[in-house]
């Protein structure tokens, strides 16, 4: 998701954003899905009454070949927290709270998100 946790929270944006915007519109363009994971999306509440954003969700997205975002996205639940070595993805993220799984019509398709994914 970035560099640093400065990175992380700089890149993050709602899910309305233009990142996913974009990309909407390729995976209608192209009709393909996409799969978009590690995505940082800003925590509602920071970013929507102007403060500083200072935690967000790492989230997967799926969007569909009609470029529509799919609900329910999935936001990484186990955060990875690692003190010997100075890694605390909870310091910046925030945690998810359920599984979640799309129906691609073809398949269904589980959401996830790396444990050790920063």
């Amino acid at each position: 998701m970035g560099a640093s946790a400065t990175d992380v929270l700089a890149a993050s944006e709602p899910l309305s954003g233009p990142y996913l915007a974009e990309l909407g519109r390729l995976a209608g363009r192209l009709s393909i899905w996409l799969s978009v994971g590690g995505f940082p999306e800003s925590v509602p509440g920071d970013a929507d009454n102007g403060a500083p954003v200072t935690r967000v969700y790492n989230t997967h997205v799926m969007i569909s070949p009609s470029g529509q975002i799919c609900e329910p996205v999935y936001r990484k639940m186990h955060l990875f927290d690692c003190p010997l070595v100075g890694l605390r993805e909870s310091a910046t993220t925030a945690p998810g709270d359920s599984v979640q799984v799309i129906d691609a019509g073809f398949a269904n398709i589980g959401l996830s998100i790396c444990y050790g994914q920063l």
